[in-house]
This record gives structure tokens, C-alpha cells and sequence, in this order.
């Protein structure tokens, strides 16, 4: 559970940043808005459908949550979901999978109030018919539950509840050549780092690319105040740091995930054959592969050597498919050492002597639309070739 939970937390916290970035403008094709669409679409299938909403919720959302529901349903009937009554809408995502499945980001700024006192609303607002508290987790930087309805098994969610930088930036005076200067640093964690070597008098030994640096700090600078607070060691430097996680007007952010499975089973799509992907220049055999679509593809670089190995359509016949095949790799230069039938597919063992390349393919009906023929191709280079 505990890395189920992580990596999810993990695609939450940088979902709460992206639709963050996006709730300052009210065009729907904001820079950030379009970040946070892009983020979203990493890993999806090309027919999920990702929608980005500023500053509101996805339309059909109460009918998501409510399926059985009639329109003369009463209103006080409806499951909705409680969000903290103080909060603060900044936006909401919906990824609809081609399964049926809906997954739903709603994003909550409560502006003044503390990581404790949020999280207490929130877990009594989610423990409560239709909705109750399964689980939780809590460290320094967020608090998470876990929660699902009491009325359909279908519906499960997740609340993150984590603190967000109270300013934009702070300042860093230093002694500079016998004078002072003011330096404004733009603030990206809760704890700033600062990405620089500091002596214990506080004198900048160097500097990182980082923000400091961008601000303005240079090698043999002497730090003497972080805002209005004097300092004058690394442990008053780390101390005033950390203390500005706990100035006024801080704010938490509450990250709802809800995932809502289908009532009932949705038929998959009808398949249909991509179009504009191909293999690499460095895949050897491209050449025998030549007329088959690709569908998916990958390369590895090991000890061992390079692995390739590539998933190839066709609509010709598993014969007609094979043929070809063994032309082209003889053509190319490739040795067949075996090529033999495989339960129902035909499987061809082949090398290139002169690359020290050796690989494997097989040529069978493609098992999701049998339409189509599919190539299976699997090659490993010689470790001792190329660099």
C-alpha cells in the first residue's frame, strides 16, 4: 500500500503545482493551464481524454458521483464531495480513461490556517455520511487519508493536505566591499535552501546556479540578516531559514483525488492503427522492417550490450508478413539460424556476424484485432562493438 500510496502522492504533488500555476489567470489556454494538461497526458493512452478547468469543477461531476440519480432526485440525496468550507477553489483536472474509468483532481487553497487545523476539518467532513475515513499518513511535509463513499464501491478518494510557501520571496541583506545590499530571492520551498557554500561567519565561500545566485549573491559576500532577522552563524542562518515556514499568511493546499470506476463494463474501443511512429536510426534491421507500423518500441543500454526490441502491425497475412521478413534480414545481411513454427506463430533466430548483433523475432495474428499481423523483433548488440 505504502508505495501505491507514495507514487500516487508523488503525481498529486506535482499536479497541486501545475493547476497552482494555472489559477492566476482566467484565459483557458494559460501557460499554465496548458502545463498542467501536458503533465496529466504523461503515461495516458492517446484516447483518455484530459480536461483542465480553472477555478472550477468538471461539468457532470455531481452526476459522476451520483449515477443512479433521476432528475427528480431531491438535492439533499446527492453525494457531494465536502471540501473545506474556507477553502479556496483553484481548479479541477478530469482524466476519463477509455475503460469508463474518471479520475478527478479538485485543488483547495484554505489562506490562513495551519496544516493541523485543516487536516481536522477535513477528516471530520470525510468521515461523515455518504463518505468515511479508511485510512491516513502523515510526515513533516504532507497529511494524507484515504476515504471512500458508503454508498457505492465504485467511488474511492484521496485527500493530500500540505503546506504552500507563505511568500513569494525574502530577502537576504549582506556585507559587500564595505557596504550593505538587499537581495530579494525568489522563495520555491517551504524551507528555502540557500545553493551556496557558507562559511561559519556566514561568507559566501561560492555559489550554485540556483536561486540565490539568480539574486544576486556572489562569492566572498558576508550574510549578516535573512529579513528582519540578524545573523550572525550557520546555526542562526539555519534557525531564521527554517522560522520562515511559520510566518503569517501561510496557507494549506488540499489536493482531492476521486476515482470513479464504471458501473458497468464499458466495451473497449475499436483498434485503431497508429500512425506517424517510427524506429529509431540505431535500430538495426530497420530496413526488414520496412511497411509494418509501429506500435511501440524500446532500447536499452547495458553491460551486456544494446537491447532493442520493437511491437510491428501489418494488415497482410501472417505468410505473407513472414516472407517478407526473412528477405529483408538475408538482404541486410543477417544470417537466419533457425526459423521455425512457435505453437501458432513462426519464430526466426537470426545475427549480423559483421555487427555482432544477434536477435529474435516472431510473426504471429496480432492478439488484440486479428486483422492485423504482428511482429514481435528482440535484438541484442555485441558489447564489445560501437562505444
Amino acid at each position: 500500500m505504502f508505495s501505491h500510496t507514495r507514487l500516487m502522492l508523488l503525481a498529486l504533488a506535482a499536479g497541486t503545482a501545475l493547476l497552482a500555476a494555472c489559477g492566476g489567470s482566467d484565459a483557458p489556454d494559460s501557460a499554465g493551464t496548458a502545463l498542467a494538461d501536458r503533465w496529466l497526458r504523461l503515461g495516458e493512452e492517446p484516447r483518455a481524454e484530459v480536461l483542465i478547468f480553472d477555478r472550477a469543477l468538471p461539468p457532470g461531476f455531481s452526476a459522476l458521483l451520483n449515477p443512479d440519480a433521476t432528475t427528480d432526485t431531491p438535492a439533499e440525496d446527492l453525494v457531494a464531495l465536502p471540501v473545506h468550507p474556507e477553502g479556496v477553489l483553484l481548479g479541477s483536472s478530469l482524466i476519463r480513461r477509455t475503460d469508463g474509468a474518471n479520475l478527478i483532481w479538485v485543488m483547495v487553497d484554505v489562506p490562513g490556517r495551519t496544516i493541523e487545523e485543516t487536516l481536522a476539518t477535513v477528516s471530520q467532513q470525510l468521515d461523515e455520511t455518504p463518505w468515511q475515513v479508511t485510512g491516513g499518513q502523515g510526515q513533516e511535509a504532507y497529511s494524507l487519508l484515504s476515504f471512500q463513499s458508503t454508498r457505492s464501491g465504485d467511488i474511492q478518494g484521496t485527500a493530500v493536505v500540505q503546506p504552500v510557501p507563505a511568500s513569494a520571496t525574502f530577502e537576504l541583506t549582506v556585507e559587500r566591499e564595505g557596504s550593505r545590499s538587499t537581495l530579494t530571492v525568489a522563495r520555491g520551498a517551504i524551507y528555502p535552501l540557500l545553493d551556496a557554500d557558507v562559511a561559519d561567519d556566514l561568507r559566501i565561500l561560492s555559489t550554485r546556479p540556483g536561486l540565490v545566485a539568480a539574486a544576486g549573491l556572489r562569492q566572498d559576500d558576508r550574510i549578516v540578516a535573512l529579513g528582519a532577522t540578524n545573523v550572525a552563524t550557520r546555526a542562526e542562518l539555519d534557525a531564521a531559514l527554517s522560522a520562515l515556514a511559520s510566518v503569517p499568511g501561510a496557507v494549506a493546499s488540499i489536493s482531492y483525488l476521486m476515482q470513479i470506476a464504471p458501473p458497468l463494463l464499458v466495451p473497449p474501443p475499436a483498434f485503431a492503427a497508429p500512425t506517424g511512429l517510427g524506429l529509431p536510426d540505431s535500430f538495426p534491421a530497420r530496413e526488414a522492417l520496412d511497411g509494418l507500423l509501429v506500435l511501440e518500441y524500446s532500447w536499452a543500454r547495458e553491460p551486456a550490450g544494446v537491447f532493442y526490441q520493437a511491437s510491428l502491425i501489418s494488415r497482410d497475412a501472417t505468410s505473407d508478413v513472414a516472407d517478407r521478413l526473412r528477405a529483408g534480414l538475408e538482404a541486410g545481411g543477417w544470417t537466419i539460424l533457425d526459423d521455425s513454427p512457435f505453437g501458432f506463430a513462426t519464430q526466426m533466430v537470426f545475427e549480423h556476424e559483421v555487427d555482432g548483433v544477434g536477435g529474435v523475432a516472431s510473426v504471429d495474428l496480432f492478439d488484440v484485432d486479428e486483422d492485423y499481423t504482428e511482429v514481435l523483433i528482440r535484438i541484442q548488440t555485441d558489447p564489445t562493438a560501437g562505444n
